[in-house]
């Protein structure tokens, strides 16, 4: 494909992923208007103890996956066509977790999803991650299948690397949705270098960016699981399986690593990702 071609497909999607993402939330707003238990489901207490939205997160979700469908349908890319299934299922899967047990006092991390699991316990963070881990590997198969032949052992590696790689970085930038701002900065920085690619994934967010950063929506897990997605999913389509390798060890160790070390512990200790961190958040906060 022509990089004309490929850059008009990028641009439609962000806009037409921005336009998703002003729309779902200015109709979810609307809603919650006139409907007192869609508003108490909305509301959600920050790590300073105010009432902010989590209508964010599925306008983030549904802008998400039509950027990617409308990029599919532009590039006319079998490929491509397997990005928004597993974007919308990371979405819904996410929004499972936010809505169907918004307990902030609910098991977290992998380690307290076995915990409950061991006490009989099926938490919806485990089908999260159950779901999310079948969407990835689905996800896998379809790109694999629009890639030119090569022998089974390779193809089997690429499978397997991507199907890590989409899950892994899935969960990963959910782990960053813990201060204002921090996920839709991690998935722009993760994304950025994928050059007109990445417009897929930063239009939805510029439509977001400024009430998350500032603290008055978050991202939850519909929204951030749903931003890892699309992240993962361009990486799979457009990086070298070598770099793909070396991003999922990455990646795996980082989300292993955050059952034992606080992400905003080392993020407060340097002084460039603090910088980075605070970056347009209000001084309240």
């Amino acid at each position: 494909m022509s990089k004309g071609r490929t850059l008009a497909a990028a641009l439609g999607a962000a806009a037409t992923g921005a336009a998703c993402a002003w729309g779902t939330r200015a109709i979810i707003a609307q809603r919650a208007r006139t409907s007192a238990p869609l508003a108490r489901a909305l509301r959600r207490e920050n790590y300073r103890g105010e009432q902010v939205t989590l209508a964010e997160g599925p306008a983030l979700a549904v802008a998400l996956t039509a950027a990617q469908a409308v990029n599919a349908r532009m590039r006319r890319d079998p490929g491509a066509a397997a990005c928004a299934p597993v974007v919308a299922a990371a979405g819904l899967l996410g929004a499972l977790d936010d809505f169907a047990d918004p307990d902030p006092k609910r098991a977290r991390g992998l380690r307290g999803h076995l915990r409950a699991l061991r006490a009989g316990t099926v938490t919806t963070g485990a089908v999260k991650l159950v779901g999310i881990a079948l969407a990835a590997g689905g996800g896998a198969l379809v790109l694999e299948k629009s890639r030119s032949q090569a022998n089974p052992a390779a193809r089997c590696v690429r499978v397997a690397t991507d199907t890590a790689l989409i899950a892994a970085t899935t969960n990963l930038v959910n782990l960053f949705d813990l201060r204002p701002g921090r996920a839709v900065k991690a998935a722009s920085l993760l994304v950025a270098p994928l050059g007109a690619q990445s417009l897929v994934v930063l239009g939805p967010i510029a439509a977001v960016a400024v009430d998350d950063v500032r603290g008055r929506s978050m991202a939850g897990d519909a929204g951030a699981n749903a931003l890892g997605a699309s992240v993962a999913m361009t990486w799979a389509r457009h990086l070298p399986t070598g770099v793909k390798v070396a991003l999922t060890i990455v990646v795996v160790g980082l989300n292993l690593a955050s059952e034992r070390v606080s992400f905003s512990a080392v993020i407060d200790a340097n002084p460039v990702l603090a910088w980075i961190d605070a970056l347009g958040r209000a001084s309240a906060r």
